[in-house]
This record gives C-alpha cells, sequence and structure tokens, in this order.
C-alpha cells in the first residue's frame, strides 16, 4: 500500500484487484477513531473520489475525518486514480456493483468490525443502496442518499432517447463529459449502457423498487431545492420506497431553512454546503451511531 499524507487529513490509497481483472483505486480518508464507525462514499456517474475530497483536503468526507469517521472512497475502474482498464476487461456499474463494491465492504469489514455506513450521490446513491440492500459486509449502520432517482426525467437515459445515448457513446468510445459540462470523468460505454438499462429496467419492472424495500437500516435522503438533474419529485420516490422504519427527507432550500436553493452537485461541493449540509450530515452520523451503542 502507498501512502500518503497532509498536514489536514490522513490519506491512504492502495488499489484493489478483482477475479475478472478488474482494478479500483480506494482511498481512505481520516486517522481511524475506533469508536466510530467506518462510512463509504460512492460518486455519481462523471465524478470520482475527488467529488467527496478535493486535493487541497476540502470536502464533506474531510469534515467526517475530522470527526472521527473513516471515509472509504472507491474510484471506478478507469475513472480518477483508478488505472486504465485493461484489454478485455469491462467496466461497467454492474462490475463495480458485483466485483468491486462487496471486495471493498469485505475488507471494510475486516478493518473495523463493526457495520459501516453507506453513502452516495446520485447514481452512487443507487449503488450504494443496492450494495446495502444485498448485505455487503454485513449490515449496514445507515444509509445517506443525495440526488437520488431514477424515475423522473433523465431523458437520455430512458427509452427511446437512450438508444441515441448509447449508440454516441460507443462511436465516440467515451462520453466527453468533462467537453460538454457534465463532470470532470469520461464514462465508459460499459456504464452508460448499464445506466440506461438500470433506468429503463426498473421504471419498466418491480427489481430496484424490490430492492429498495429490503433496505432496513436508517437513512436520510437530501436533495437540492434546484436540483433539476434529479429533481425532489423522482428522489422523494425513491425515499418512499426504502423498507426503513427509521427515515428522514429533507429538500435542502431556502423554503427550508437553508442557505441556498441547491443543484445537483452543490448540494456536496459548493462553498455554502460546508457550513449548511456537511454538519447536517455529520450530526445525522453521529446521531445514529449514539442510538445504536444505546440498544
Amino acid at each position: 500500500m502507498a501512502e500518503s499524507a497532509s498536514a489536514a487529513v490522513a490519506r491512504e490509497q492502495w488499489l484493489q484487484r478483482v477475479a475478472d481483472g478488474g482494478e479500483i483505486r480506494i482511498t481512505r480518508i481520516g486517522a481511524c477513531d475506533p469508536q466510530r464507525p467506518p462510512v463509504i462514499l460512492i460518486p455519481g456517474m462523471f465524478t470520482a473520489h475527488r467529488f467527496w475530497i478535493s486535493d487541497s483536503d476540502i470536502g464533506l468526507a474531510a469534515l467526517l475525518a475530522a470527526r472521527g469517521f473513516c471515509c472509504y472512497l472507491p474510484d471506478r475502474r478507469g475513472l480518477g486514480d483508478s488505472p486504465a482498464v485493461p484489454a478485455g476487461v469491462r467496466a461497467g456499474l454492474r462490475e463495480h456493483l458485483e466485483e468491486d463494491l462487496p471486495r471493498l465492504a469485505d475488507h471494510v469489514a475486516d478493518a473495523h468490525h463493526r457495520p459501516a455506513f453507506w453513502a452516495g450521490h446520485s447514481f452512487g446513491g443507487i449503488m450504494a443502496s443496492l450494495a446495502v440492500s444485498r448485505g455487503y459486509g454485513g449490515a449496514a449502520a445507515g444509509l445517506l442518499l443525495f440526488a437520488t432517482q431514477y424515475a423522473v426525467d433523465k431523458r437520455a437515459l430512458s427509452l427511446p432517447w437512450s438508444l441515441f445515448t448509447r449508440a454516441v457513446t460507443h462511436m465516440l468510445g467515451r462520453v466527453p463529459a468533462h467537453r460538454v459540462g457534465l463532470g470532470p470523468e469520461d464514462e465508459s460505454p460499459a456504464a452508460m449502457d448499464d445506466a440506461c438499462r438500470w433506468v429503463s429496467t426498473g421504471r419498466r419492472g418491480n427489481w430496484l423498487t424490490d430492492a429498495l424495500a429490503r433496505i432496513d437500516c436508517p437513512a436520510l435522503a437530501m436533495v437540492g431545492a434546484a436540483d433539476h438533474v434529479d429533481p425532489p419529485a423522482g428522489c422523494r420516490r425513491f425515499f418512499d420506497a426504502l423498507g426503513s422504519r427509521d427515515k428522514h427527507f429533507e429538500i435542502a432550500g431556502r423554503q427550508s431553512g437553508y442557505k441556498d436553493d441547491y443543484n445537483h452537485p452543490g448540494i456536496l461541493v459548493s462553498r455554502n454546503a460546508r457550513d449548511d449540509i456537511w454538519p447536517r450530515v455529520a450530526e445525522w452520523l453521529e446521531t445514529q451511531q449514539s442510538a445504536q451503542r444505546g440498544q
């Protein structure tokens, strides 16, 4: 394991390999407090671990680390600090969910011997939810969702428009996300195929809602009032499908007392989010930890 640290946040990175030849880079943030449960943070599409913490140690993961939470941030295959994808290895969302995240969850469980919190933004929230529903690493301590849904809008990922999305992605060999303003990371054709498939089959069938119904850990879902990528109506529908009895839904906007009407990325990566959203997340985690410790 190659280890690096800064004056502000302790960091450790290592390469995780799985049986199909896939490789992802894991970044661990924080000098772990054994009294705190770990937190697994899954970024959405077109982003990687720097969504949660910048190279200058600014981000939700940095705040959580300062509060004593050990954070694990995976970079999907070919994204962020992960190496280029070897020939013949698929780099889709399916592989991340079925191959990479179970290995990460087992590592976290072995290192901490206590349930982990799972968190995800946008499509990362869908993957975090599916990981929890499948019991990766054992029972989850809780689930945090930010701007997570699949049922409203998502035109480019749903039929018939998804046929064009997939065709163009395969023709170019990638989604030029940075060039068109979608995010810093270009997505592979395999990832876009999976995203389109999950949205389309999730809307037509019950596999996603059935998976969400199996989740019974505490959950907090937040969405920005000005989020037009994953709007509040869709996020509320996703939240309502969770089987959890202890769950809370918040629309982060001025009308509900927040400093801003947050947009899709801004709910976590804006100046106001530092004082408005991040402490709220840390307080929820601490409240859940205290409640579970007292049981």
